[in-house]
């Protein structure tokens, strides 16, 4: 074999070589920074706001994070959920009467993740932290309101499938408690549920 055929034979296999190595190599995103908005449904733990705001409402969630190391990452963001629904006011003038009535939350998230990329385009992630949720909650037609502030505890669970090293489909179970004690009732009641939700997420 000639030097010439040699050298061919040699870059040839670099070449290849090179080819798989890319090919098989993770696509990782590299920033530091991520941005993700998903959209869900949630459903509520407690019976009384599925009794008046029925057992599907539909969250939406901005969020950003921050990454400390290859798997460790914290995140803020913002949950709003927005629902009409009907119900009975103890001590109405009428009896039994029903009111129209809607709800309103923002909810201010902060916590920390633990990712981990099991292949080529699949990651799995799962976290916790704390919610401060504002409120507001109105009838309308009888003339009341309540709004206040919360404090409460999320888990969730996330998968990531990479579409390029910057974008990432993304699907996400969360659970939530967030207890409330001075509603217009005097009644208690828990504005958290499960969510299960899908979006998108930008890293840069």
């Amino acid at each position: 074999m000639t030097a010439r055929m040699l050298c061919v034979v040699c870059c040839t296999a670099v070449v290849v070589a090179f080819g798989s190595v890319a090919h098989a190599q993770p696509l990782h995103p590299s920033g530091r920074f991520a941005v993700s908005g998903t959209l869900g449904v949630l459903r509520p733990l407690d019976t009384s706001m599925t009794d008046v705001y029925g057992s599907r409402l539909m969250p939406f969630t901005a969020q950003i994070d921050v990454r400390l190391n290859a798997d460790v990452l914290v995140f803020g963001g913002l949950k709003w959920v927005s629902a009409d629904g009907h119900t009975v006011i103890v001590g109405a003038p009428i009896a039994e009467e029903s009111y129209k009535t809607s709800l309103r939350t923002a909810s201010f998230r902060f916590g920390a993740q633990v990712s981990r990329w099991v292949a080529r385009r699949w990651a799995l992630a799962g976290g916790a932290g704390v919610c401060i949720t504002a409120y507001e909650e109105t009838w309308p037609d009888a003339g009341r309101a309540v709004n206040n502030r919360v404090t409460g505890f999320i888990a969730l669970a996330e998968g990531r499938y990479a579409l390029s090293a910057r974008w990432n489909v993304i699907a996400l179970v969360e659970y939530s408690t967030i207890p409330e004690n001075a509603t217009v009732q005097n009644a208690g009641v828990n504005f958290g549920g499960l969510d299960v939700s899908a979006g998108v997420r930008f890293t840069f």
